[in-house]
């Protein structure tokens, strides 16, 4: 098990594994083949624990959403949280913001979310 992961999150990275997608997403360029469907696609770079993209996903259905995170207690917490509401609309990128943000083509996103950024 990892330092500082409980055993939940452990148990989510296990689980979830589809929503935990290599960076940029396996999808790009084509943003279809990471969700199976066109539709808006927003990036929220650092995404906590989790609440605010899911809150996103849950209330905005018809969007896509990639959440880009380093943290692996965040993304197990929010692993946790896409299998309990069977969010389809929710994927996690577990690297670094630069270089996914460098490897996505021109105009792949239709939004970014940073909120509250770490300072290093």
């Amino acid at each position: 098990m990892t330092p500082g992961v409980s055993l939940a999150a452990a148990a989510a990275f296990s689980a979830a594994r589809s929503a935990l997608v290599r960076p940029p997403c396996e999808a790009s360029p084509k943003k279809a083949r990471c969700f199976g469907r066109h539709a808006p696609l927003f990036l929220e770079i650092g995404i906590g624990n989790g609440d605010n993209i899911v809150a996103m996903a849950e209330h905005r259905p018809a969007a896509d959403y990639l959440g880009c995170e380093v943290h692996r207690p965040g993304l197990g917490q929010t692993l946790n949280a896409i299998a309990e509401r069977s969010l389809h609309n929710l994927r996690l990128i577990e690297h670094d913001a630069h270089a996914v943000l460098a490897a996505l083509p021109a105009q792949a996103l239709d939004g970014v979310y940073l909120f509250f950024p770490d300072p290093w």
